[in-house]
Order: C-alpha cells, then sequence, then structure tokens
C-alpha cells in the first residue's frame, strides 16, 4: 500500500517537473500551495457560503430597506470577488500563464499553466465580468442587477470542477449523451403512442363535443332561491358534466350547454338550442372562460373542463390532454368527466390502457435507457482501469528490476571499495491519511493465511463453517472436494501442521483403490499427504491439487454412483456441481437478526389518560405517571398520556439485552475462531468490519440507554442490525 502510493507520488512529481524545472523555490512553494488541499477547502468553503447567501435572498429583502440580508449580499459579493481574484492571481503566478493543454490527456491541464484549464478560463472569465457588472449595479439600473445575479449563479458551478475529477460523477455525466440514442427511439415510440391515443379520443369524445355537457337547473325551478330566477345556472359546488349515452342529471336539473348533433350528422352551430329560451333553456350561465383575460369571466359557449385544457376537441387538445394523463396529473379526474359524457366502460378501457401502455412500460424505458447506458459506462471504464493498473504494474517491475540492478552494481562497487558508502535518508513518516489507505489496502488484499489455528480456535472455526469443512488455517475447503470425497466413502482430516492432511474411511463403510485389491474400513487411515500451497492458481480454479489427485485414486462407492445419476437426471450437471450448502451459523444469526425486527411489533401505544386523585391539580405540560402526579416523565407519559405500560418496557428491555448478548457472543466467538481480530477482518472485507461495527454501536447505545434514558430508540438497534442481515441474505 506504502509502496503504490509512494509510486504514485513519484509519478506526480516526475509530470510537474517538466513543467517547474526553470521555477524558482519561492514559486515553486507558491505553485504547491494553490495545488494543496488547504487552499482547495477554503475555495470550497467560500463557495458554500456564497450559495448560502443566495438561498437566503428572497423578495421580502427585496422590498425591505436596509435588509440585513441585502447588506450581507452586497457585502459578500466584494469579499468573495476579491478572494476569487487573489486566487486566479496567486494561481497564474505559481502556475504559469500557460495556454497550451498538455499532450498526455490523463494529465491535469492545470500543470502546464492555468490557462491549459478549461475550468481556470471559466474561472478567469467569471471573475473579470464580475468586477466590471458589480460595481455597475450600484448605480445602474434593474437590467444590470439582474446580470449580476445571474453571474452570482455561476460561482457554484465552481464546486463541480472538483466533482468531475471523481470517477463515479464522470460516469454519471458520460451517461447521458450515451443514453441519446435510446432516449430518441423511446420518445418516438411514445408520440407515436400519443398520437394513436389522441386520434382516438378525438373520434370518440371530441368531435361531438361531449365534454361540454353540464347539467344545469331546469326551467322554471325558483324553489331553492325565492324570488330569483336561476334558470342555466351550472350545478353547484363543482360543475357536473352528463351526456345522452352518460350521466342523467339530478332531478331539478337538466343536461344542457353541448351543441346539438344533427339528423345529417353535423353539429348545430350559433344559435344554440340552449341558448333559445323559446326552444331551450336559458343558457349554461356562469360558465369559465378559457381565457378570462380576453374573454370576459363568463361565457355561454361551449367549454370543455379546467377552462377548456381537459379536452378531447381537437388534435392539439386531445394531444395535450394525452400527455396529462400519461403524466398521471389528474388523471382519473380526466376518466371520470369522459365517464360522465359517454358509455363509462369506454373511459375506463382507453384511459387505463393508455396510462398501462405508455406510463408504466414506455416511460419507464427511460430508466431502461440509462441503466443499460450507466452498466455500458461502467464496464467501459472498468477496462480502462484494468488496462492502466497493467501497464503501471509493467512500469512498476521494470522500475523495480532497474532499481535492483542498481543496487546491486552499487553494493558490489561499495565491497571493491571503488566507492565509499553513504548513509541512506530516512523516509518520512507516513501521514495519518496515509496510514489509514495503508491499512485499507491491506485489509483489502485478502490471502488465504498459513499460520495453523490453536485448538479452540479450531474448534469454533468448524462450528461456525458447518456443513462445510475449514482446514487447519481456517480456511474454506472447495465444497466440491467434500463432495468427491463423500461420493467414494472418504473424510479428511487436516492439521496439526500447515499443509498436512489424512484421509481416513468413513466409519461402517468400504473403501477401495483403483487398481489394488486392498479394502479399507471403519475409520482406517487411508492416505496421508503435505502441500506447499493450498492454491496453485484461482483462474483454473486448481485448488488443492495435491488432495484432488490423491481423492481420485479411490473408486465410487456404487450406492453413491447411483444417487449422484438419479440426481443429475433430476436437476442436471451443472445444478449438482455448483451447489452449495448454507452454512447453519449463518441461517441462526439471519433467522435472529429477523426476530429481533418482527419483535418491534410489540411496541406501541397505550394513550390512555393518567387517573389522578381529587384535588390534585395537573397540566398537561406536567407529564403525570401517577395518581398523586408525585412521578412526572415526559418520555413515558407525555402530556399525562401512558405510552407504554411498565410490563411491556420491561418484556423491550430484556428482549433486547438478550439479543444484544446473543450478537456479542457470536461475533466474539467468531473472532476467537480466527484467534485474531484482523485475519477475521481481512477473511471478508469489508463486511466482516461492518459488522464489528455494528455490534459495537449497538452495545455502546445500550449501555448509555441504562444511564440516559430515553435518549435512544430500540428501532435503532434493530436498523443496524437489519444491515447485517442485507449483507448475509446477499
Amino acid at each position: 500500500g506504502g509502496a503504490g502510493g509512494a509510486d504514485a507520488k513519484q509519478d506526480a512529481q516526475a509530470e510537474d517537473y517538466v513543467y517547474t524545472r526553470t521555477m524558482s523555490e519561492e514559486r515553486l512553494k507558491l505553485r504547491t500551495f494553490v495545488r494543496s488541499i488547504w487552499m482547495s477547502g477554503f475555495i470550497y468553503s467560500v463557495i458554500i457560503f456564497n450559495t448560502i447567501v443566495i438561498a437566503a435572498d428572497d423578495v421580502y429583502s427585496e422590498r425591505t430597506q436596509n435588509s440585513w440580508v441585502q447588506s450581507i449580499s452586497i457585502a459578500s459579493d466584494w469579499v468573495i470577488l476579491v478572494i476569487f481574484t487573489i486566487e486566479m492571481l496567486l494561481k497564474i503566478i505559481g502556475l504559469g500563464a500557460g495556454f497550451r493543454a498538455p499532450d498526455d490527456e490523463e494529465m491535469d491541464p492545470e500543470l502546464a499553466g492555468y490557462f491549459a484549464s478549461s475550468w481556470n478560463r471559466f474561472d478567469c472569465f467569471i471573475v473579470i465580468m464580475s468586477w466590471i457588472l458589480v460595481p455597475m449595479a450600484q448605480f445602474s439600473g434593474a437590467d444590470i442587477q439582474r446580470l449580476v445575479r445571474i453571474m452570482r449563479l455561476t460561482r457554484p458551478l465552481r464546486a463541480f470542477r472538483g466533482m468531475r475529477r471523481l470517477q463515479a460523477v464522470q460516469m454519471l455525466l458520460q451517461t447521458l449523451p450515451t443514453a441519446f440514442p435510446a432516449f430518441v427511439d423511446v420518445t418516438n415510440l411514445m408520440l407515436f403512442l400519443l398520437i394513436v391515443f389522441a386520434i382516438l379520443c378525438l373520434n370518440l369524445w371530441g368531435l361531438e363535443g361531449k365534454l361540454h355537457g353540464r347539467c344545469v337547473v331546469a326551467p322554471n325551478r325558483t324553489d331553492f332561491a325565492k324570488g330569483l330566477e336561476t334558470q342555466g345556472f351550472l350545478q353547484q359546488p363543482a360543475p357536473v358534466l352528463c351526456g345522452k349515452d352518460g350521466f342523467s342529471c339530478d332531478p331539478g336539473f337538466v343536461c344542457s350547454c353541448v351543441p346539438e348533433v344533427l339528423p345529417n350528422g353535423k353539429i348545430e352551430t350559433r344559435p344554440y338550442v340552449f341558448t333559445d329560451p323559446l326552444r331551450g333553456d336559458q343558457g349554461c350561465l356562469r360558465q369559465g372562460t378559457m381565457r378570462p383575460w380576453v374573454e370576459g369571466l363568463q361565457t355561454d359557449e361551449p367549454v370543455c373542463p379546467d377552462f377548456g385544457f381537459t379536452c378531447w376537441d381537437s388534435f392539439p387538445l386531445a394531444l395535450f390532454t394525452s400527455f396529462k394523463v400519461i403524466t398521471l396529473e389528474g388523471w382519473s379526474q380526466t376518466m371520470w368527466y369522459s365517464q360522465a359524457t359517454m358509455n363509462p366502460w369506454a373511459a375506463i378501457i382507453v384511459l387505463v390502457f393508455m396510462v398501462i401502455l405508455v406510463t408504466f412500460n414506455v416511460v419507464n424505458l427511460y430508466v431502461a435507457s440509462i441503466s443499460n447506458a450507466y452498466r455500458d459506462v461502467r464496464t467501459k471504464h472498468r477496462v480502462i482501469e484494468q488496462r492502466k493498473n497493467f501497464e503501471k504494474a509493467q512500469m512498476k517491475m521494470s522500475a523495480d528490476i532497474e532499481k535492483a540492478r542498481i543496487r546491486h552494481e552499487r553494493e558490489e562497487a561499495i565491497a571493491s571499495g571503488d566507492v565509499e558508502e553513504e548513509e541512506e535518508e530516512e523516509e518520512a513518516s507516513p501521514s495519518l491519511l496515509d496510514r489509514i489507505f495503508m491499512l485499507h489496502e491491506r485489509l483489502g488484499n485478502h490471502k488465504d493465511s498459513t499460520e495453523p489455528l490453536m485448538p479452540l480456535a479450531r474448534w469454533l472455526r468448524r462450528v461456525f463453517v458447518y456443513p462445510l469443512v475449514a482446514d487447519e488455517c481456517g480456511t474454506i475447503v472447495p465444497h466440491h472436494l467434500i463432495r468427491m470425497m463423500a461420493s467414494r466413502n472418504l473424510e479428511v482430516k487436516f492439521g496439526p501442521e500447515y499443509g498436512e492432511w489424512t484421509l481416513f474411511a468413513k466409519k461402517g463403510q468400504e473403501v477401495r483403490r483403483y487398481g489394488h485389491p486392498k479394502v479399507y474400513r471403519d475409520g482406517e487411515k487411508v492416505q496421508v499427504g503435505k502441500a506447499a500451497t493450498h492454491v496453485i492458481t484461482h483462474a483454473n480454479n486448481l485448488l488443492r491439487a495435491d488432495l484432488r489427485a490423491a481423492i481420485k485414486e479411490f473408486s465410487i462407492s456404487k450406492e453413491r454412483e447411483e444417487e449422484d445419476t438419479r440426481a443429475k437426471d433430476e436437476a442436471g450437471p451443472t445444478a449438482m456441481d455448483n451447489t452449495t450448502p448454507l452454512i447453519y451459523s449463518d441461517l441462526i444469526v439471519l433467522i435472529a437478526i429477523l426476530v429481533n425486527a418482527v419483535s418491534s411489533a410489540v411496541e406501541h401505544f397505550d394513550g390512555y389518560a393518567v387517573e389522578t386523585l381529587p384535588g390534585v391539580e395537573t397540566a398537561p405540560w406536567m407529564n403525570c405517571c401517577n395518581e398523586d402526579c408525585s412521578l412526572m416523565d415526559a418520555e413515558n407519559c407525555p402530556r399525562g398520556l401512558i405510552k407504554m405500560s411498565t410490563s411491556w418496557r420491561a418484556f423491550i428491555f430484556w428482549v433486547e439485552l438478550v439479543f444484544n448478548i446473543f450478537f456479542t457472543a457470536e461475533l466474539s466467538c467468531k473472532i476467537v475462531s480466527w484467534w485474531s481480530v484482523e485475519r477475521f477482518i481481512t477473511e471478508s472485507y469489508p463486511g466482516n468490519l461492518l459488522d464489528v461495527v455494528i455490534v459495537a454501536f449497538s452495545d455502546i447505545l445500550f449501555i448509555l440507554d441504562l444511564f440516559i434514558e430515553g435518549l435512544f430508540s430500540v428501532a435503532i438497534f434493530r436498523l443496524l442490525r437489519l444491515v447485517r442481515a442485507v449483507k448475509m441474505a446477499r
């Protein structure tokens, strides 16, 4: 880990040396400072402060004279502008003004000069425009002030330059352009379906204006408005749609407001029947217009619901209404309107089918396109990363060979007396961050242990991996070897030294070696071996080649051969070869976690009031828990209501105590089974480290809750343990 970090640091220094070899020591220090993490942290802090100031600005502060928000905004504009200007000047001096980007695309352009980086040119543009606009805004009108606001909004974009260096952000940014061709295809499909549904709805409801029908007060009905003529008024409180083939109005109301279909199939034109008191009713009064600012507030013309914007009357309106339906914005109301004016089943079939087909399927194709594009981009980055790692490994190998050659020549020269031996410079001690990365790499680079476990640890390890088998070092033996031994009535015992193993015949079974007449029975020792290493290569899965070869020397029992043949006929050979039994201890822990989560169902809120004695003055804020209000507890008796009875609280406490003890004992035994905390963590990093953190954190919270009642919710423990359950289920 340390070597890798040192090599990366040397590579960066080598790249930087090309542009810094003619610089003075003062400029080198300034160059290091402007590219340091401290400078970046300070600039990002300024950006965050600027974002907060922008977010605090609102219309009320604009209208208020001498507003503190406005004062801070104006002052911060000048302070931030000065800070960004100083940063720009320091970078130009320290990095140089170089405009030409480096030939190596993977190299940071900023190393070649300030203006070689497009982000630095963007920063310079913001600073220059700010120096022009900010002073002008103090003496100019609203137009310049709007430009200043827009320029202020560009400052938070500077934070984006740092995010682009993160590989995950780069992949996300490349996903959208990659998914664009698929977006075009999905959009074309969606537009085609919208056009089809718009034309269908236009012919079903639009051509006859069926969504115009309204229930209005019947002629000569004045029973609920004495002395007032209310004929033609819309049924309230909301417009009620109706139609000849749909909803029939309530008694006292008639369906009106819609032109009739003439015998020749054409739609009636003005004057409409419903606007003629002699032929029809008085008209559709108090009906809102589509454009009140032009057409006035009320009209007697046919109008669709929602000021004419939920309508199938024309193709553009039908297309818009179809789009509104697939966005699920009031789609059910649109369906109800359509049901009221025609056969209800027609609206249900058409609109529900539109939602299911377009919304739930076609629209989700956008998500599928992004997902596929992201997977392609991630695969591409992974291939590039593997190629880079391979090239770095080759370069490192060449550098190590060259260093070894130089070291060997120097040792020979020192031995011959041609060169005097010089004291090597002590390497600088790694920083805390370097130590953390070194620890992370050491834990992540898992290797099978070569140190045999102690007897207690070996026994615990076998218990925790049962029905699988662990060797003398705690490493799980590939299960296909166990199946091979079982088919030949063999058992294996590992240890006590590293690599040692012994084959035995199972008790009550017979074992025969190919080409030998001797028969081994009842636990008789069959063969002993010792391997120099457990693993030859993971690529070909040639694990424990010595043990495998020894097992193959023995014949398969007839009974087992018949069972395997039957099983392969039923499940197939692939299923038989890849099946690995579930570890019982993991299953027990998983069940315990789920039972612990299910036990949360016993938590409840009783909610009954505490009965106090006559004459005892109480108030909700006193949080009384007993009759004389001598016991007050806001946690268990908020506002004098019993949250949970004492017996239930005691039960929950003991349940949590039992589970805490169980999980702590389980983790402790697993650590003992490896006889080392580090070996336990590296066995399955970072999963085992997560288990240690969760169990330790749960214990700490539980102990703190004993002394500070009500500090934590019991649900926290269960949520933490459910994280373990998710990890184990995977």
